[in-house]
């Protein structure tokens, strides 16, 4: 536990997910919202349930948030992957922001890392987001890549027949009914799984963009579910002849 000018950084509780997912939705514009747990309408659930059951020492998103005076004043996404610390999200509340909030869950995580003996923390930030680069910067995080992430309409890509099998159909509809999002392991034509995530009641989640070169894979997500009408698809480089312009991240480490 940490307290500075009467803040308190812990960890977060399960009846904090409403809470947190007010705050982020405050914090951040809409197109933050695209990437992940927050396009959910079940999100507060999936935050609850996460801080029930996950361990830090485990592979599960980790929530803390920043008390200050009774209000919640912040909070930190992250999640561990072997020796290092991925933060997913870090959002202050608006009323709050500017009074180091974001320091303190930052030196938090340093702390946490410190003692659990993670050598690396990352991040990806919007290239818009001055603040949030200053401060990074600023506590030691250096650029290491850029990633752009498209919002496609599925129209867009061709409709080649094929042949595909989902392998956790079962699975994926229960987190989909539980949580609002899930993944689906999907073959088509024999050619080997691919991990695709769907995403509230209209989005699929494609990790990699040479996936969608084969528009037989969205014959298949059209069959799958029809009703999904966008796909957000990640990229390490600007891919030209993709509609809409993509929104533009910074990939940040810090050793330790």
């Amino acid at each position: 536990m940490m307290k500075e000018n009467s803040a308190i950084v812990r960890q977060a509780l399960p009846s904090e997910s409403c809470r947190i997912e007010i705050l982020h939705k405050k914090a951040f514009p809409k197109d933050f919202l695209c990437d992940w747990i927050f396009l959910s309408p079940l999100v507060s659930r999936y935050i609850s349930k996460v801080i029930e059951e996950g361990d830090f020492t485990q592979k599960y998103p980790e929530f803390f948030t920043v008390n200050l005076a009774g209000n919640l004043a912040g909070y930190v996404n992250a999640k561990i992957y072997g020796e290092s610390l991925s933060i997913n999200y870090l959002a202050v509340a608006p009323e709050f922001q500017r009074q180091g909030i974001a320091k303190q869950l930052l030196a938090y995580l340093l702390e946490e890392c410190q003692n659990h003996h993670i050598k690396k923390i990352s991040l990806d930030v919007d290239i818009n987001n001055e603040a949030g680069l200053s401060l990074y910067k600023q506590l030691g995080y250096e650029i290491k890549q850029s990633k752009f992430l498209y919002e496609i309409p599925i129209d867009y890509f061709g409709t080649q027949k094929c042949s595909f099998e989902v392998k956790n159909w079962l699975e994926a509809e229960a987190w989909q009914y539980s949580y609002g999002f899930s993944y689906i392991m999907l073959s088509v034509n024999n050619s080997g799984l691919l991990k695709i995530g769907r995403l509230g009641n209209d989005y699929w989640r494609i990790p990699d963009y040479s996936c969608l070169k084969d528009d037989r894979l969205t014959y298949a997500l059209k069959s799958i579910e029809p009703n999904r009408l966008k796909i957000f698809v990640r990229s390490d480089r600007i891919i030209s002849d993709l509609p809409n312009q993509p929104i533009n991240f910074l990939n940040l480490q810090k050793i330790i």
